[in-house]
């Protein structure tokens, strides 16, 4: 993006419309600038636009997600610009810490320092341990350390990626991703999607970390959003160890009257205790192992226990993606209504219609094989697919390979 010409006022005029549009038509979620960067810093008219499209988009859309190709430490970049930029401050970091060659307290003041004053408090760094550019992190470390490591990654502030195929430990970076899962990594993944979307204290709660009697081989934190409570632990060291978690129980405000319970929603164990003894809680921990410790009154068994959900309006991600020749979509409608379910290129041309119907409530799957239309294959590429259902409009994109 830094080489558009945004001295002229006809380009960036062009710019506005076409990012308009697509939030104005698809209702999408947001945007990833590439080398957001060169924008900013190397095109004199670059952060006047940049200003001026969030303006504009915030108008239309006022939770769309603005994510440049930056340092998310660069301040300059926030500056009524973007929602979100890279870590990679934490992401070099992170790695040094497991290696031994940098200590938890450094980890532990630069996620400190993105919650001081100086940071600006709209903006919310964009975590990761991949992308297609480095060494995928499977590589570079062992199945318990990239565990460990994406525990601790979803349950710090900010937000958490999953880079395409690391839920599966795919080794390229950008060759196609094969599916089959041989370090049983999925499961892992999805156990960690689930608890941090079901604890808003994990998504927007305050941060503390929490004094241990390991010094800095674990790094345990508290996460408090309102009633909602959740301590982690994370064992950076490469040996069991048996340690002392101190909490300062007067911030928990628990009721002593109440029974409460510990659940280590990670790996499945629950233990009753007194919030007195919060004070000195003691774990024990395997080489490089998290634990995801909710307060709750219930014990795991019982707040675990998924309750069938009703019906909503749901658009979920194609399967595989990227994805040739074939690819399944899933949607769920939560009553009888015109459903059109639709595929479109990046110019916004419809290149292929899936569904065209009423539809009783339910969960239903479409397979998309690559043709358009008139029965012929499209290229390869990027492509959009789009349901609406009454008011409700959904798109998702997805990558075609060949």
């Amino acid at each position: 993006m830094p080489n558009i010409n945004y001295e002229a006022p006809w380009v960036r005029q062009y710019l506005l419309r076409m990012l308009k549009y697509w939030v104005e038509n698809f209702n999408i979620d947001g945007y990833r600038f590439d080398v957001a960067w060169g924008i900013n810093d190397t095109r004199p008219s670059g952060p006047a636009f940049l200003q001026s499209m969030r303006s504009e988009l915030k108008e239309i859309k006022p939770d769309i997600y603005l994510l440049g190709e930056c340092d998310a430490t660069g301040l300059q970049y926030f500056d009524g610009k973007f929602d979100s930029g890279y870590d990679w401050s934490l992401y070099n970091l992170l790695q040094k810490t497991i290696n031994s060659r940098a200590a938890v307290t450094s980890l532990d003041s630069l996620i400190q320092w993105y919650r001081s004053p100086s940071y600006p408090p709209y903006v919310l760094p964009f975590r990761f341990l991949e992308n297609h550019d480095e060494t995928r992190f499977i590589d570079l470390f062992n199945v318990q350390q990239t565990k460990m490591a994406a525990a601790f990654l979803y349950t710090l502030p900010g937000v958490p990626l999953i880079y395409s195929g690391q839920e599966v430990g795919e080794t390229t970076q950008r060759d196609i991703i094969n599916w089959s899962d041989p370090l049983n990594l999925q499961p892992y993944y999805t156990k960690l999607v689930h608890i941090r979307d079901s604890n808003p204290a994990l998504q927007q709660g305050s941060f503390m970390r929490l004094k241990t009697s390991s010094g800095d081989s674990v790094y345990a934190y508290l996460r408090m959003a309102g009633d909602d409570k959740a301590f982690v632990i994370n064992n950076f060291y490469g040996a069991a160890i048996h340690t002392t978690i101190g909490i300062p129980v007067d911030t928990l405000h628990l009721d002593p009257a109440k029974p409460w319970y510990a659940n280590d929603v990670l790996n499945g164990t629950t233990q009753e205790v007194a919030p007195s003894s919060l004070g000195s809680y003691i774990v024990n921990l395997a080489p490089y192992q998290s634990q995801i410790i909710v307060l709750s009154n219930s014990p795991l068994t019982a707040i675990i226990e998924k309750p069938s959900k009703p019906l909503s309006y749901a658009l979920e991600q194609n399967y595989p993606n990227p994805f040739n020749p074939t690819t399944t979509i899933l949607y769920e409608i939560p009553k009888t209504e015109r459903v059109t379910l639709e595929i479109y290129d990046v110019l916004g041309q419809r290149v292929a219609t899936l569904v065209n119907g009423v539809l009783q409530p339910g969960q239903y799957t479409a397979i998309w094989s690559g043709e358009n239309s008139a029965g012929f294959h499209v290229a390869t590429g990027v492509y959009f697919y789009r349901l609406q259902a009454g008011s409700f409009v959904s798109v998702k994109k997805m990558l075609l390979l060949k």
